[in-house]
């Protein structure tokens, strides 16, 4: 089954980072991981207690952070390598 998306003409291209070096594979897997370590992280700041809930939420921004960056690559590669419609 192949999905078709839509391009949305509107929305900028970021700039590029350090992450347009890695492959699109090592790009995917650095966004698995960041949302599935913010899923974690969300789960353990429900059980913790006030005091501790700060550096939780700053490792799950890091974590979030870093999906987007790998998104955003991903947008440019999919930029350079697919021809624009016409």
């Amino acid at each position: 089954m192949t999905f078709r998306v839509k391009r949305q003409e509107k929305v900028p291209i970021p700039e590029a980072s350090r992450f347009d070096r890695m492959a699109a594979e090592d790009l995917f897997l650095l966004l698995e991981s960041g949302l599935s370590t913010a899923t974690r992280l969300t789960d353990v700041y429900r059980a913790t207690v006030a005091e501790e809930k700060a550096p939780i939420l700053a490792n799950a921004q890091v974590a979030l952070e870093d999906a987007l960056a790998a998104i955003k690559a991903l947008r440019r590669k999919l930029v350079v390598t697919v021809p624009m419609e016409q």
